[in-house]
């Protein structure tokens, strides 16, 4: 089970390092606000949206499911 979690953590980590350098690269003013071991939370300005299209490209080695709102209980499931 120990080499499963580990695997998991180290491929988790690299996703991030996609997500932040293309965040830093484009400048953009979303953040990664919170990561757990099965998701990861994303504070994205109305304005940057269209960024979560390649942030998900970025991520689509894993199974996905994205979901917007104005605060976390509001949340929708979105394609």
């Amino acid at each position: 089970n120990y080499y499963v979690q580990s695997y998991e953590t180290e491929q988790n980590a690299i996703f991030i390092r996609r997500v932040t350098s293309y965040i830093q690269e484009k400048q953009l003013d979303l953040k990664m606000i919170l990561y757990t071991y099965d998701s990861i939370l994303f504070d994205i300005p109305q304005h940057e949206l269209h960024h979560s299209i390649a942030i998900k490209d970025l991520l689509s080695e894993f199974p996905l499911k994205m979901h917007a709102g104005r605060d976390y209980f509001s949340m929708i499931s979105v394609s």
